[in-house]
């Protein structure tokens, strides 16, 4: 369609169409505006002040049945209960296994399944951290503490 259009034939055809909407529009406004016909007229009729009638004043009482709607109903007690138990999994070392060592690093599997290798210094995310690697444990840093893994 585009290929068509940007051709010589293309645009003449496009330029009639334009035309001939741009001339049926003309015509229309033209009929629209020429004389009075179909316009139509009101009649005004004068109304006195006291013809007028205000409706009476709206008036919205409140009954309560003794519940604050706008009342918090949530209990504080589940917040503080979800706060000690995310203190408690801060707390809890993550069940962790020491499955080798070689050449001075350590091989440790975490409850997923997953293995990392890692040597001294190195951390396992950003909690863990490995302190030391002997020939059959490995001492880890979890919260400012220290914990060993030994081979099993």
């Amino acid at each position: 369609m585009k290929e068509f259009l940007e051709t010589t034939l293309g645009k003449v055809l496009l330029g009639g169409v334009v035309a001939i909407v741009w001339g049926i529009n003309f015509i229309s406004f033209s009929e629209l505006s020429s004389g009075n016909e179909g316009v139509a007229i009101q009649k005004q009729e004068e109304v006195q002040l006291s013809d007028l009638v205000v409706p009476e004043k709206a008036v919205y009482q409140y009954k309560s049945n003794g519940r604050d709607p706008f009342s918090n109903t949530k209990k504080p007690a589940k917040e503080v209960s979800v706060i000690e138990e995310n203190k408690k999994k801060e707390l809890e070392l993550p069940a962790l296994k020491l499955t080798g060592i070689f050449d001075g690093m350590a091989a440790i599997s975490d409850e997923a399944g997953k293995t990392y290798i890692l040597g001294k210094g190195e951390k396992l995310n950003s909690e863990i951290t490995i302190e030391e690697v002997s020939t059959d444990s490995v001492i880890i840093g979890f919260n400012k503490k220290k914990f060993t893994l030994t081979l099993e």
